[in-house]
């Protein structure tokens, strides 16, 4: 994910799953990650448009 433009620092991804098809065609990709109750940390919603999946 280093390689994603505007993207800062995931600290530690937890869940993935396939998500919905989109109008195109391509699938949907769902990450998470939390904080850990961390100050320093932060829980994020990826969704990544993905093919050939």
């Amino acid at each position: 994910m280093s390689d994603v433009p505007g993207l800062r620092r995931v600290d530690n991804v937890e869940g993935i799953t396939p998500g919905p098809c989109l109008p195109d065609g391509r699938r949907t990709v769902l990450l998470v990650s939390d904080d850990n109750f961390s100050s320093v940390q932060t829980t994020r919603f990826l969704a990544f448009a993905a093919t050939g999946i």
